[in-house]
């Protein structure tokens, strides 16, 4: 598991992010917040204290860890993704 997160986009500060300006990568880094945001905010009105519990930084860290252990694979002729975090490690080519 990483030591930190800083080294994940979706957590750069402004004016790390502002080096990205007019690239896709920016771009993606905004869509991506705005839809964790949201995903928290709809778990704070599900769950009680939620919010007392966990911050959006703290959500958004734990979000990096699970998708960054996310595994692609091809089932029955469609895209898929599995948490099967030995088989990602071996694996980090685009087509496996």
């Amino acid at each position: 598991m990483p030591g930190g997160f800083e080294d994940f986009p979706i957590m750069y500060d402004d004016k790390l992010l502002e080096q990205l300006e007019g690239s896709f990568a920016k771009e993606y880094v905004e869509k991506i917040r705005k839809e964790g945001k949201h995903d928290y905010e709809v778990a704070c009105k599900i769950f009680d204290r939620f919010g007392e519990k966990f911050t959006l930084e703290r959500w958004t860290q734990m979000r990096i860890l699970v998708c960054s252990r996310l595994f692609g694979f091809e089932r029955q002729g469609k895209l898929d993704q599995a948490l099967v975090p030995y088989a990602d490690m071996l694996n980090h080519r685009k087509d496996p």
